[in-house]
């Protein structure tokens, strides 16, 4: 499902957080920094942005407003199956697990839908770096017709800006005189 191409083009978006996950938010290729901030996320007994949510420990800290972070992918994805009429057994036992999870149970039960952020930015603690960066995330709808990946892809907008160049990105060279050259 995630080619050689998915992949190279989520590593060129670095240092955006770039990554690709299907309706039920599995995790199928996530980018080195995304791999960093949301530390794992990509263990193979995790792989799934709602299961780190509720059973990685780290994501209560990484996670400034976990709570609301938290309800708002519950509730994106009782959308996603509402609107994709998903079910069968990946769903039931993506829920399944998760269900052992009272916090989960609890969101769940609220009964709310979402197919969007409730803010333009959210807010994530860098524990490298110790400092809160200000997320604005996207998750958008793969191109291809048949695909049913989605691209995560989040930007610091307290970063400093980068000029990209061929798919990669390099720090803005500082302001230096322009010379003539003859």
């Amino acid at each position: 499902m995630i080619t050689t191409e998915n992949q190279a083009y989520a590593d060129t978006l670095t240092p955006a957080l770039a990554g690709f996950v299907d309706d039920a938010w599995n995790v199928l290729y996530a980018n080195s920094e995304y791999r960093r901030v949301y530390r794992h996320i990509t263990d193979p007994d995790i792989a799934n942005v709602l299961l780190w949510f509720f059973f990685v420990p780290d994501s209560r800290h990484i996670m400034v407003e976990w709570e609301q972070e938290a309800l708002l992918t519950v509730a994106w994805t009782r959308a996603l199956m509402v609107r994709n009429h998903l079910g069968g057994d990946q769903f039931k036992t993506l829920l399944d697990r998760l269900s052992q999870s009272p916090e989960f149970r609890e969101m769940w039960n609220s009964g709310d839908l979402a197919l969007g952020r409730h803010k333009a930015e959210m807010l994530v603690r860098d524990l490298d770096s110790h400092t809160v960066l200000n997320l604005r995330a996207q998750v958008l709808k793969w191109p291809e017709a048949s695909s049913p990946l989605q691209l995560y892809l989040a930007v610091d907008m307290n970063a400093p800006p980068h000029v990209i160049m061929m798919g990669s990105s390099f720090p803005r060279p500082p302001d230096t005189p322009r010379t003539a050259q003859r």
